[in-house]
């Protein structure tokens, strides 16, 4: 994807659908991790396991990648909740939750264990990729990753949460095994969006870029109008208010006064963590994540050299 282009004005009536990736911090090995869900869920070594469940496979899908998260939403996934946080990476004591899938079932299977593993391809359930990593043994702070399995539906469920335990009970799963244990997540149920991010109404947006060889580093302030769609969807109308060059490049036009549209996604992560899902302008999606209370919120990411971020308050 294409940094910010030189025209501003072309820049500002497509910024919502140019805007590129953030970047992920990375693990380092033998980071201590202290236990507590409020330190896990804003730590940048640690990863979210989410829930994902397709109506009409009757499938529970939980995954911690951003490759899984395209799966479950390219298949028509609804996001449930947070069930629990990962390793982003090995460490000592730590194994690997993996990922299988049955295409003859349309079954994803998340494991950690000897057993699962070869229960899986003994089933004829291929292997995806590593998820995250877990604790194979209890240590303090840590709740146990549990396996349901339901045998009408074919459809292995692993939860940390007393949510999921409940939801797989009244449904007829029964228990198999610990597959290992993990950093509690927010419990909380269903996804982002109007239930539990409330952007309704106006934001005052600051947006920075530093780093651009061709436009320089520049500040521009938006008034961001958020309109509920319903679920977790957005109407967003950004105006910009002002815009100035702090160093070097050149802006073309003038920007101040312009307005455009676009429709946005919310997902709540927990722990005061959100993502923002906008129009990419190639006819797919671009995710940001980063931080949000009711007053305010803020995202931070780059694209090659170029620095992004913006700071929204009420």
């Amino acid at each position: 994807m294409k940094p910010l282009g030189i025209n501003c004005m072309m820049l500002l009536m497509s910024l919502a659908a140019a805007l590129p990736f953030p970047l992920r911090a990375e693990n380092s090995v033998g980071h201590s991790i202290a236990p507590g869900a409020s330190t896990v869920q804003t730590d940048p070594n640690m990863v979210p396991l989410k829930l994902y469940y397709s109506d009409s496979r009757r499938d529970n899908f939980t995954t911690a990648t951003s490759e899984g998260e395209r799966d479950a939403r390219g298949a028509g996934y609804r996001y449930a909740r947070v069930e629990c946080y990962l390793l982003r990476s090995q460490q000592a004591d730590a194994v690997p939750l993996k990922l299988y899938y049955s295409d003859s079932r349309g079954d994803n299977f998340t494991t950690a264990t000897k057993e699962g593993a070869r229960d899986a391809v003994a089933s004829g359930y291929r292997y995806v990729r590593d998820e995250g990593y877990l604790y194979a043994d209890e240590r303090p702070g840590t709740v146990p990753l549990k396996l349901y399995y339901s045998d009408a539906r074919g459809d292995n469920f692993t939860t940390a949460t007393a949510e999921g335990e409940r939801n797989a009970k009244a449904a007829g799963y029964r228990y198999v095994r610990v597959e290992g244990y993990a950093f509690p997540g927010d419990g909380g149920g269903g996804g982002g969006g109007s239930s539990s991010l409330n952007l309704s109404g106006a934001w005052v947006v600051t947006i920075q870029s530093t780093g651009d060889e061709l436009q320089g580093d520049w500040t521009r302030t938006d008034r961001w109008e958020f309109t509920g769609l319903g679920g977790d969807k957005w109407r967003v109308r950004m105006t910009v208010l002002s815009s100035r060059q702090d160093k070097g490049g050149e802006i073309s036009g003038n920007p101040v006064g312009k307005s455009f549209e676009e429709i946005y996604t919310t997902m709540n992560d927990g722990g005061g963590r959100f993502r923002l899902i906008v129009p990419d302008g190639r006819g797919g999606m671009t995710e940001m994540s980063g931080t949000y209370s009711p007053s305010q919120f803020s995202v931070n990411y780059s694209s090659g050299s170029v620095q992004y971020s913006y700071n929204g308050r009420r």
